[in-house]
């Protein structure tokens, strides 16, 4: 923490004396001591990293933000320009600025801005901030302790403090909705709609309309006005799943809306403004789409500012236990996951994704209204290969003795170690005990462990 007597400095550069004025005016309303400059030569080097520095600027001095940047690396950059468009955020942002404001807007938006990024500076909100965001993620279903999904969920939050147009890719049920979600509710636009349209499933001739919105009587049955997805999107965020699925036409028309922040409706005489900001997302390789000619290029990088992919669960089988335990606890009977069922579900590949491991739990939760899913309960191509069941003798796992003799039965990598981990769970460690569920001597189920790198041996 920063002493409280400490008061964070404002640079302002601008060559605008007015507008210089006009923010040297917030900055004091704010209660902080504010160095005007009118250049970024007369910038401090090395720069306070408590310091706030904000600088308006035009697009031919783009390069002036590169040579801020550098000139202090530690302090936080806001650009204030007086373009709403998102050209001029991509710029700066691209440049290396923290953030970026409109003028436009009024001075409630930059002074909410700077004050965000003042208690930021002086520690008021040091992982507060990313606390809030974590808890955020596991309600929007990205959970788990992964290296994977952390530094998904670290990025999200990065991406989401902006207003820059995102790419989210990553196989069907991997969770891009999840993504798309937690960039809404972590960024500044989460007060406002969360409008979605899937692109695939808008026949080709219905999409501009859907898109754009149209006027009664543009068409046949056009009974009445219907603003369109991106106006009701207005002041929130506008999700576009599976927009590689968008025809030729529907991609020109989508691009120029996005660069002019406008929408011409069918049978509209004029075109209507929209503020909203764009997250798109695909299972197909975009990169690949553009090669082939199939999707537009200057399309894709509009939208691809932010690239982000969601790996799928078998890159990271730790994640799949706690989101299956978060999808039983949202459905009615909620019903609990024993340590073996979750065991055989993470050593699972999961090609469905989330997807596939929801429709499972669905089967296996079927009569289990507040009580426990249990290996038993698992649909059949989830359980360890050769496992027969529980009963009077407790919990039977593979032969592991038998996989020994005759290769053929050796069950694959993953769901053996599964069984060795849910029998030494059971047994509470002992090693005797696991071996006798495992139907295997303890020498057999030592070689198993050491072939899994799973620790102690004989003599431990």
């Amino acid at each position: 923490m920063t002493s409280p007597a400490y008061r964070p400095r404002l640079v302002l550069v601008d060559r605008d004396d007015r507008r210089r004025a006009r923010l040297e005016a917030l900055g004091r309303e704010l209660g902080l001591r504010c160095a005007p400059l009118r250049a970024v030569a007369e910038a401090p080097a090395g720069g306070d990293p408590r310091a706030c520095l904000v600088i308006s600027v035009g697009p031919a001095e783009a390069g002036a933000l590169a040579q801020l940047r550098a000139a202090s690396p530690r302090a936080r950059l806001i650009v204030a320009g007086a373009d709403r468009g998102q050209a001029a955020a991509v710029q700066a942002l691209r440049a290396g600025a923290d953030d970026f404001v409109s003028l436009a807007g009024g001075d409630a938006d930059l002074a909410a801005r700077v004050t965000y990024h003042l208690a930021e500076l002086r520690g008021e909100r040091a992982g507060e901030a990313d606390l809030e965001a974590d808890a955020e993620a596991e309600r929007c279903g990205l959970v788990g302790a992964s290296r994977a999904i952390a530094e998904l969920r670290a990025f999200l939050r990065r991406v989401a403090a902006s207003e820059a147009t995102a790419l989210i890719a990553g196989e069907t049920g991997a969770g891009k909705e999840c993504a798309a979600l937690m960039l809404h509710r972590c960024s500044r636009r989460a007060a406002g709609p969360l409008v979605a349209l899937n692109c695939a499933a808008i026949p080709d001739e219905l999409v501009e309309g859907e898109l754009f919105g149209h006027v009664r009587g543009a068409f046949s049955g056009a009974v009445r006005d219907h603003p369109g997805k991106m106006r009701l999107a207005d002041g929130g965020t506008l999700f576009l799943d599976e927009v590689g699925d968008l025809s030729a036409a529907a991609q020109a028309k989508l691009l120029r809306a996005i660069e002019t922040r406008e929408v011409h409706a069918l049978g509209a005489r004029a075109p209507s403004r929209f503020d909203a900001r764009v997250i798109a997302a695909t299972n197909r390789d975009l990169s690949a789409e553009v090669a082939a000619g199939r999707f537009r290029e200057d399309l894709y990088y509009r939208l691809a500012v932010a690239r982000i992919r969601v790996p799928p669960l078998r890159e990271r089988r730790e994640d799949v236990a706690p989101l299956a335990r978060l999808l039983l606890s949202r459905m009615p009977s909620a019903p609990r996951l024993a340590e073996a069922a979750a065991a055989a579900l993470s050593a699972h590949d999961w090609p469905g994704n989330a997807r596939e491991l929801r429709n499972a739990l669905e089967v296996a939760a079927i009569g289990r209204e507040g009580g426990e899913i249990r290996l038993a309960d698992l649909p059949p191509g989830l359980r360890p290969p050769g496992w027969v069941g529980e009963g009077a003798g407790g919990w039977q796992a593979p032969d592991l003795a038998a996989s020994l003799a005759d290769p053929d039965l050796a069950p694959p990598a993953a769901s053996e170690r599964a069984a060795l981990e849910a029998a030494l769970r059971r047994a509470g460690g002992n090693k005797a005990a696991a071996a006798r569920a495992l139907n295997c001597s303890r020498m057999t189920l030592y070689r198993r462990m050491a072939r899994h790198g799973m620790g102690e041996g004989p003599g431990a």
